[in-house]
């Protein structure tokens, strides 16, 4: 036994001996116990008879130890029946078990897990212990007993110290509020002991503390991160080190607790000026603005953030690792920039920090929050070369929303001198050929609102990323490589189940061809033995164009590839490998843990709806603004054609052609006029449009639309469509006979009558 046994006991170790030699009658019991997994706690109960002990115990601690004793001397079903009486009296009292586990610990309960005839009650029990332990936690008032607690006696501390680390960093805003109160010194420091017995678990909450308003709060933290050990916790200790505004006794603390960490003398420390400071600084906030940080998030895939609330004190968050980043990465720029206000490289890191914490949900169709206060309406105050460099550095850390909230920002403020060739390369260049939609889009509508008055190098960017937007569809696509179209199919149809719209191929050829034209494919998924190109060539080609290089890639393929296909795609981070399944579900369980690790989210139906209008409008700003010197439309036909017959598109899609001069855009305005069923006024327009066209651009249709104009002239009742047809028809130079046949049509009383 851990503890001494009770008296009552005591008295019966000769009939315990006895019961050790009594083999037989063990085995016995044994066979009669229930099966495994039957609800014991309802179907058997010890039986004072059967019992080897003198007297049968009554209190709560006698009852554990007694059905522990049995369960030493292989008598299980004696012991699941003192289990029983135990569970009736913490079901009416839960305290009872924190009392058991503060007496005996936790072991002897979990060893009941391993008796299968004890494990139903020892998992009621033990569900109780956690409730009550939870309760507990958050129980102030039994909190502040266990604070009081450690100026007892040594076997109160004991307890009360074993129960505070077991609660966890739930106890350290009280326990740091008792070791800030004067009437608790005697206290001091075996609160800093429970601090730090924590270890790496009281982490977090000690680095929100250092915030804390009261100056014991913040130096008690530090002292007992200095305590702890851990060189992750140094980035937090520097301002307060160094900075003016600090007072003496918290620049004491963190001057201890970095000597401590870094292993020299506290005069060391002193010594350090506000210039290194910054630097640390800066070297970890880019760190979390980089995500390069080895976060140890739970089971739900949270970390959790601690900060102090001039209301609620001290208190927790759980977050994603890369929100836990961005906060604390914000903290430390926000330090480095009270150190050194002035420094570039420091206003640009915080600005960007800013910018991160205030992007909105992913998917959003507004990317980043505005408004008075918010970081957006602060960077359009601080000029466009500090924003610039905002955006340089989120291309490089890979923050695609904080990139795409610094270019809506150059859009209102930016100037030609971003598309200015020179030494260093123009993050704006950078951002039309960054490997993700948002962003070429978003630097394009920059590019545009600068209106440059000649060309530019990668000026065909810009149309060709605006021809993608708007031949994006709404929904998520997928292509699937695969030289079998029958299993390429087979593939379809369980993409299918995922949400995914497939699209066919059956060459690496035509997998690059159609992600390159589109942007709303989400994944590709190829066979490893895909052919005209072979699979090496493929990711090659994929991942050299910036209009597919951020598209995952699966290499779907059978078992005994795996260790060949992993190795091959080691320096491929977007692309893995997977085992050919015939259930959607065990194809999702393999790829989805992939997908969760790209840091860019898919573009929402909401995102490819908006960036399909915008593209359009700005093409419509080309066309009309005679720009396509600068901005060639050529090739743009076919994207635009596509929404001809969209209701809220067609009539700006109509105006884009009108201004392209060529055969392919001549036949899009006839063939939508030539459209029985498309809407009348649609119609209407693109029959003005047509013939303004073969004004400018002469006639580029052939004889049979020619000819099937002159067959919906005849038959169309809607009078503003017929006016609209015979301005076509005007154009078309007709011949005397013809001008006779019109000129006949007219009522000699004239359009008015009588």
């Amino acid at each position: 036994m851990r503890l001494m046994l009770c008296s009552w006991l005591a008295c019966t170790l000769l009939a315990v001996c006895g019961v050790w030699c009594a083999a037989p009658a063990a085995a016995q019991d044994a066979a009669a116990a229930p099966a495994a997994g039957e609800n014991a706690a309802e179907t058997d109960t010890a039986k004072p008879e059967e019992s080897p002990l003198a007297a049968e115990p009554e209190t709560p601690p006698d009852i554990f130890e007694a059905a522990v004793l049995m369960a030493d001397i292989a008598r299980p079903r004696l012991a699941r029946g003192y289990l029983n009486q135990l569970l009736k009296q913490t079901t009416a009292d839960p305290a009872i078990l924190l009392a058991l586990r503060d007496r005996f610990g936790a072991a002897p309960l979990l060893r009941f897990l391993q008796i299968p005839e004890c494990r139903p009650v020892a998992v009621k029990l033990l569900d109780q212990l956690n409730a009550a332990a939870a309760a507990a936690a958050n129980d102030p008032a039994h909190l502040a007993r266990l604070v009081e607690q450690l100026s007892g006696s040594a076997e109160d501390q004991s307890l009360a110290f074993g129960e505070l680390k077991a609660i966890g960093p739930r106890v350290i805003p009280p326990l740091l509020g008792a070791a800030a109160d004067p009437k608790k010194s005697a206290q001091h420091e075996l609160i800093l002991a429970v601090l730090v017995g924590m270890g790496e678990t009281a982490i977090p909450a000690l680095i929100g503390a250092i915030d804390a308003p009261n100056d014991d709060v913040s130096a008690n933290a530090m002292l007992a991160l200095g305590r702890i050990r851990s060189p992750r916790v140094v980035p937090f200790l520097w301002y307060r080190a160094v900075a003016p505004s600090i007072s003496p006794a918290v620049r004491v603390a963190a001057q201890e607790a970095l000597a401590r960490l870094l292993k020299v003398s506290i005069v060391e420390v002193n010594r350090v000026g506000s210039e290194t400071a910054v630097s640390r600084l800066v070297q970890a906030a880019t760190g979390f603005y980089r995500l390069d940080y080895p976060w140890a998030p739970d089971d739900d895939g949270k970390v959790s953030v601690w900060s102090y609330h001039a209301t609620g004190g001290l208190v927790e968050t759980r977050v994603a690792p890369e929100v836990a980043a961005d906060r604390l990465g914000l903290r430390l720029a926000s330090q480095a920039l009270q150190l050194a206000p002035e420094t570039p490289a420091v206003q640009a890191l915080f600005l960007g920090l800013a910018l991160t914490a205030d992007v909105q949900r992913p998917g959003s169709t507004n990317p980043v929050a505005t408004g008075p206060g918010s970081a957006f309406d602060v960077a359009l105050t601080v000029g466009s070369d500090l924003v610039a460099e905002v955006l340089s550095s989120a291309l490089s850390a890979g923050r695609v929303p904080t990139a795409v909230a610094a270019l809506k920002v150059l859009e209102q403020t930016g100037t030609p001198a971003l598309l200015a060739a020179g030494a260093k390369p123009s993050p704006l260049i950078a951002a039309l050929n960054y490997p993700d939609p948002r962003v070429q889009f978003a630097a394009a509508a920059v590019v545009l609102q600068l209106d440059p008055p000649v060309s530019f190098p990668f000026a065909g960017r810009v149309v060709a990323i605006l021809r993608r937007a708007l031949s994006s569809q709404q929904d998520a696509h997928a292509i699937i490589a695969d030289p079998s179209s029958e299993k390429a199919g087979q593939i379809g149809g369980l993409l299918s189940e995922l949400a995914y719209n497939p699209i066919l191929v059956t060459t690496g050829r035509d997998v690059f061809r159609v992600a390159a034209e589109r942007t709303d494919v989400e994944l590709i998924v190829l066979d490893p033995n895909i052919i005209r190109w072979a699979l090496t060539e493929t990711l090659a080609n994929l991942r050299g164009d910036v209009r597919t290089a951020n598209i995952p890639v699966v290499i779907l393929g059978g078992a005994d590839l795996r260790a060949k296909m992993q190795q091959h795609l080691k320096n491929h981070p977007r692309a893995t490998f997977a085992i050919n399944v015939n259930q959607a579900r065990d194809l999702d369980l393999q790829i989805r843990p992939f997908l969760q690790r790209i840091t860019t989210p898919p573009m929402s139906a909401d995102e490819r709806s908006t960036q399909r209008a915008a593209a359009l409008g700005w093409l419509v700003h080309i066309a009309e603004g005679r720009r396509s010197k600068v901005f060639p439309l050529a090739g743009v036909e076919d994207s635009v054609g596509s929404v001809l017959r969209d209701p809220d598109l067609g009539a700006s899609a109509i105006t884009v052609l009108g201004e392209i001069p060529t055969r392919s855009s001549q036949k899009q305005l006839a063939d939508l006029l030539l459209t029985r069923d498309a809407d009348a006024r649609l119609r209407e327009a693109a029959a003005l449009a047509l013939a303004f066209h073969i004004q400018r651009f002469n006639l580029l249709i052939d004889k049979r639309a020619i000819a099937e104009l002159h067959a919906i002239d005849a038959a169309t009742t809607d009078a503003g469509l017929q006016t609209a047809i015979g301005g076509v028809l005007g154009t078309l130079k007709p011949d005397a006979a013809l001008i006779g046949r019109r000129l006949r049509q007219v009522p000699r009383t004239g359009a008015g009558g009588e």
